[in-house]
């Protein structure tokens, strides 16, 4: 079980993890065959990751996720990793991961989030 942060807007990835989560749910070491590299400028410097298909199954509570890819930053500026962060976050969701098949609620006077299945068309 990781601390996770949902991502309402910035993140272009569906989820992006730590090397360490990383290389458990792809079972890759690092970059090589079966990967990508995404490189991005900023007013911070480059920010290069890399991605890859999970090989296991990925669950947040009851609701199973399905993320295209997973990526951990590879190399960035000094505090944009994870690993970094004091907060403890071990995984970043990103709103993709949800687009297809569930609908975000977010109820901003009581500071709650929900998931719900969207209806069937």
């Amino acid at each position: 079980m990781y601390q996770s942060l949902f991502d309402t807007g910035l993140s272009p990835f569906p989820l992006w993890t730590t090397r360490a989560i990383w290389e458990q749910i792809t079972g890759l070491g690092g970059p090589g065959p079966g990967t990508h590299l995404y490189r991005f400028e900023s007013r911070r410097g480059e920010f290069v990751f890399i991605g890859a298909r999970a090989t296991t199954e990925l669950r947040l509570a009851t609701w199973e996720l399905h993320p295209a890819e997973v990526v951990y930053l590879a190399r960035g500026p000094v505090g944009a990793s994870l690993e970094e962060w004091s907060s403890g976050v071990g995984v970043v969701l990103g709103v993709s991961v949800w687009a297809r098949r569930t609908v975000i609620l977010i109820d901003l006077a009581k500071h709650r989030v929900g998931l719900a299945n969207r209806s069937p068309r």
